[in-house]
């Protein structure tokens, strides 16, 4: 079999138009805003949003209540995103290229810094991150960070965010492959009763204290944004935004 990105992802092998966003890399003392046109990328100006201002505490990753132990080869994309001071999963995120690993802005904005970041490919469980004799593991530090221009830590409009990897993915695996992220315009659209499913460390029960052991998953329901802002009782979710859970828990993710 054929794990080229191409063969992997054939649909969304697309030119890049010009984009602005904030960027930071190891030459950079602090963050700037820059745009790049697919060739070349221009700073325009420094990055000086506030940082001291969120709609709610960041806390670590609560996404997953319950679900179902899961394996990383039934989703091979999945990285997770441990802090260095805490040496656990904090974040989620999927790997789309090689080099690249999409995730949630609202995680770098709290911990903004190359340095506060390690990310994991490959495993299924923290021990598999742990052990060295693991040969499916696939470890980096970022070298790049970058934010969504429009993210806003008090509505979460725009939370989305890319960390580059400093050691890429030499080679696609069955443990370890992208993410075949799709544009709007290029992709399946999800309505209200669709299934989708949700995969992280996240909690196994309301009362745990921490991130599971093992990597699980769940299937919840697309929600409309409004069955979500009366379940929240409060408008979080804007319409471009995605809801999913289950009613009869009244618990969501937001994203």
């Amino acid at each position: 079999m054929n794990l080229d990105q191409e063969n992997l992802c054939p649909s969304i092998q697309q030119t890049p138009e010009a984009v602005e966003y904030e960027y930071l890399d190891r030459s950079l003392t602090q963050w700037m805003h820059v745009s790049y046109d697919g060739q070349s990328m221009e700073r325009i100006s420094v990055f000086n949003k506030d940082r001291n201002i969120t709609k709610r505490e960041i806390r670590r990753e609560e996404r997953i209540v319950g679900g179902a132990v899961t394996s990383i080869q039934q989703h091979p994309f999945y990285a997770s995103l441990y802090l260095n001071g805490y040496d656990s999963h904090v974040c989620g995120g999927s790997l789309i290229t090689k080099e690249w690993v999409l995730t949630a802005a609202h995680c770098i904005d709290a911990y903004p810094q190359l340095n506060s970041w390690k990310i994991h490919l490959g495993a299924s469980s923290a021990q598999e991150i742990k052990d060295q004799n693991y040969e499916f593991h696939h470890e980096s530090d970022p070298s790049v960070l970058v934010l969504h221009p429009d993210w806003d830590p008090m509505t979460f409009v725009g939370d989305i965010a890319l960390m580059k990897l400093e050691t890429p993915v030499e080679a696609y695996t069955s443990y370890i492959q992208p993410h075949c992220v799709h544009l709007p315009s290029h992709g399946p659209t999800l309505s209200p009763g669709d299934q989708v499913t949700v995969v992280g460390f996240g909690l196994t029960d309301e009362n745990a204290s921490g991130a599971s052991e093992n990597l699980r998953e769940v299937t919840l329901d697309m929600l409309s944004a409004q069955t979500c802002n009366d379940a929240f009782g409060a408008n979080w979710v804007l319409e471009d935004m995605i809801c999913a859970g289950k009613l009869e828990g009244k618990q969501g993710d937001e994203n």
